[in-house]
């Protein structure tokens, strides 16, 4: 009796249970080149699906609001949703206003992750020989982020699209080398008591 008619898992993947990994990895670095050929229709993309989430918060606040209205704290949460719904209603209708507070959003995070991975590397320095890379990735994320800030307005219509490109493509690579690497696992199964 083997061990899978025992219910244990096997050592050797079906070759194709990776086919859905691979097809996700190429759709999402075709999506990623798409992205980083046409910046501008991928950052107003990005721009409108979050606008439109926002207004949906705020409808549904205000909803909440309105079912809670003799709570304590329902004028609050009318005026939260008020709030929401004006901000989503406003990146809907310019989109531009959207881009241009998202991309300051991006270059805000962009620059605190490389302050603290400049802190970080710095902090390692003499006890781990790769401190060195942590300060790189540092300095590079804080002029990314400077580069971004600096050119607004006009960064804004493009950095959004091109960062989620790159992001793409390369999440498309990982999965494409990922089903690559279960595909020869498949091929070349493990040895029974080998570990």
């Amino acid at each position: 009796m083997s061990a899978d008619t025992l219910g244990a898992p096997s050592q050797r993947p079906p070759a194709r249970e990776g086919g859905g990994i691979l097809i996700a990895g190429v759709v999402l670095a075709v999506l990623g080149v798409a992205a980083i050929t046409f910046p501008y229709l991928a950052t107003f993309a990005v721009e409108i699906i979050i606008a439109a989430l926002i207004t949906a918060s705020g409808f549904v606040q205000l909803q909440q609001a309105f079912a809670m209205r003799r709570a304590p704290r329902a004028f609050w949460r009318g005026v939260t949703g008020l709030l929401w719904l004006a901000a989503g209603v406003i990146f809907l209708i310019a989109p531009a206003v959207g881009a241009v507070s998202l991309t300051l959003l991006v270059a805000a995070l962009i620059g605190a992750d490389g302050v603290l991975r400049l802190a970080l590397g710095l902090r390692m320095r003499g006890r781990d020989g790769d401190w060195i890379w942590l300060v790189l990735a540092g300095v590079l994320s804080l002029a990314l982020a400077l580069l971004i800030a600096v050119g607004l307005p006009e960064t804004a219509y493009w950095a959004i699209g091109l960062l989620l490109g790159v992001t793409l493509v390369i999440d498309g690579a990982a999965l494409i080398l990922a089903r690559r690497s279960l595909a020869e696992a498949s091929a070349h199964p493990a040895e029974p008591g080998a570990a």
